[in-house]
């Protein structure tokens, strides 16, 4: 670790030599345990050169960090193609409500939240976002039993919601509502998930957590995202990760200034809230896996103007229970 770092530290320095380049991305293919094809080297190469100039010309102005991870050999486009666009074509923010919301809070430390997964090439972070949704709703809002917290299948999810597109795409309310007309989801044990979209494998297998029915919260209204947060659990909330600052987010307070408020192409999952040095964030689970960003977690700036259209579409469920 103490040579890759070393490796990085001679890469942005201010005159970059070809030599550097290739230093690092030789490191950086041990770190991230990354293996080519003989014909894909060439491309890989520059796609990480690329990264490695932004994250140089990036972290030089001292706001929030960004640094290598599993996505920085991907090209411009192959990185879009991971998102899934959802545009909003009359989106109106909402009169503010008053915010009742405690200072800080976080679902983690109160066991309602799973370990961040990883949706790998599978464009599927609507599923992973209507997951962890009912996972969190079951342990904080539970009729007829509370709790424990378990993992639900993405991949039934992917393969099964109704009126979404598996790896090409969908929407988590949709995939709640979907939720909500069956007996429930089974496991993540018992229906793994593939990273592909497949055809439903669900009957016949034992449904763990069911949901009682969801609400979209006051679009672009940060107050009552807050509000809606701390009395039904993590909220499952789409954001503009357009940007190559949201590819390579390392930690810090993050604020994209060319963030759209209503072209959202990524689904996650807010599970709280927080403030560093005077700056105000929102805590959110991304499914990227461990590697990127905190562990795999944002921090995405709050009360900013609802940026990244963080409270645009903010969905929780309700009346859910463990069957």
């Amino acid at each position: 670790m103490k040579f890759f770092l070393f490796s990085l530290l001679l890469v942005v320095s201010l005159c970059i030599s070809e030599s550097d380049y290739l230093v690092a991305f030789q490191n950086y293919q041990k770190q991230f345990n990354k293996k080519y094809e003989p014909t894909e080297v060439a491309k890989r190469y520059f796609a990480f050169k690329n990264t490695l100039d932004f994250i140089h010309e990036h972290n030089a102005k001292g706001t929030f960090t960004v640094a290598l991870n599993e996505l920085s050999d991907l090209t411009r486009d192959e990185y879009l193609d991971r998102l899934n666009p959802m545009r909003l074509e009359h989106y109106e923010p909402t009169k503010r409500v008053k915010a009742t919301y405690d200072p800080t809070w976080d679902w983690r430390t109160k066991g309602a939240v799973s370990s961040v997964k990883n949706q790998g090439q599978c464009g599927s972070c609507w599923a992973f976002s209507t997951a962890a949704t009912v996972e969190g709703c079951v342990v904080v809002d539970g009729k007829g039993g509370k709790g424990p917290l378990q993992d639900v299948s993405e991949q039934e999810i992917v393969d099964c919601a109704t009126g979404n597109y598996g790896c090409d795409g969908g929407w988590p309310q949709t995939a709640l509502k979907w939720v909500e007309s069956t007996k429930g989801l089974c496991s993540e044990a018992s229906y793994p998930y593939t990273a592909q979209t497949g055809t439903c494998k669900a009957s016949g297998k034992t449904p763990i957590s069911k949901v009682g029915n969801h609400t979209i919260g006051k679009s672009g209204d940060e107050n009552d995202l807050g509000n809606n947060c701390q009395k039904h659990g993590p909220i499952s909330v789409c954001i503009d990760a357009s940007h190559p600052s949201f590819q390579s987010y390392s930690s810090g307070v993050y604020y994209e200034a060319a963030c759209s408020s209503s072209h959202l192409d990524h689904a996650v999952l807010a599970v709280g809230w927080g403030t560093d040095s005077g700056k105000q964030y929102w805590i959110v689970k991304n499914s990227w896996g461990t590697s990127w960003g905190i562990k795999g977690y944002i921090w995405m700036s709050r009360n900013r103007n609802n940026n990244c259209g963080i409270a645009t579409n903010a969905v929780y469920a309700e009346g859910c229970a463990k069957v």
